[in-house]
């Protein structure tokens, strides 16, 4: 019976190598079909941008590789948060863009050294032993409504968010 046992066991060995094999082929295979659905997803993300959009993204940055695009907000405060990795350069953007094509706002990744003097300044004043490790740019575009109203003999001029809240009211 030792001996049958012996033998065996190279045999239960196999199996396992071939479980390990097995199992290692089917995980590689799904990360790689992961990555396929990731990348194709991307692509249908930016065949669903409106020309203005696709436009803006265009003009700002020629050549940038798309790397994420998501649709938010609701009826109009819709807007397309996108990601790029900036062509030729190092660092990637993020942009919120209007349907319009309008650009809502937008982050720029960027090395230390393009930001301006007095911002370097101001750091090394405010943190004389700290290391910038990491700088964006941020741009904002703020999006608001102003209306004018008449009430009899009385003007007034009104700001409103793009949510419908009262920001200034002035007389006129």
């Amino acid at each position: 019976m030792r001996a049958a046992r012996c033998e065996s066991l190279p045999v239960v060995q196999i199996m396992k190598q071939i479980r390990v094999k097995l199992l290692v082929t089917v995980l590689l295979g799904a990360g790689c079909w992961v990555t396929l659905f990731a990348q194709e997803d991307r692509r249908r993300g930016a065949s669903r941008l409106p020309a203005p959009v696709t436009n803006t993204l265009h003009r700002l940055y020629p050549g940038a590789e798309l790397r994420d695009v998501d649709e938010d907000g609701e009826h109009a405060e819709r807007h397309y948060k996108v990601e790029l990795r900036r062509a030729g350069k190092r660092g990637e953007a993020w942009l919120r863009i209007m349907p319009d094509g309008s650009l809502v706002e937008l982050k720029e990744e960027r090395e230390a050294e393009p930001m301006p003097e007095v911002v370097r300044k101001a750091l090394s004043r405010a943190f004389p032993k700290g290391r910038v490790t990491e700088a964006r740019v941020v741009t904002r575009t703020v999006v608001t409504y102003e209306v004018e109203i008449r009430e009899g003999e009385r003007r007034r001029e009104v700001t409103l968010s793009p949510r419908g809240k009262i920001l200034e009211v002035e007389k006129r």
